[in-house]
């Protein structure tokens, strides 16, 4: 029989595998349509939408910042609490030269 961390091993890299599709897809998508900061409309719906539908509850506009938001999972079990902060803002005349992009996607992974 296998121990706890082989078998928390084998999640993490079926969760990777299942998500990998879409994370990539999500990153390109941003790639291709850069926002600069405060203008993220779509970069904030492909990612809260994309939260919404893991079951993640979404708050939108969160401190009443535009296009800023919250993804919260409540797993009902015991323990901490673990935070991830995602960017998703293009820098002017460059685009996504910085990766936001993928500092959008990666931790939407690590959360899937």
């Amino acid at each position: 029989m296998k121990n706890r961390i082989e078998q928390l091993k084998e999640r993490a890299a079926l969760a990777v595998t299942e998500n990998m599709p879409e994370l990539k897809r999500i990153r390109d998508y941003l790639y291709q349509n850069p926002e600069v900061g405060g203008t993220e409309e779509k970069a904030s719906a492909i990612l809260t939408k994309t939260y919404e539908e893991h079951g993640f509850q979404v708050s939108k506009e969160f401190h009443g910042i535009p296009y800023c938001f919250r993804a919260v999972y409540d797993s009902g079990k015991p323990g901490p609490s673990i935070g991830l902060t995602s960017e998703y803002d293009a820098l002017p005349e460059i685009g996504h030269g910085c990766g936001h992009n993928i500092i959008a996607t990666a931790p939407m992974g690590a959360a899937f």
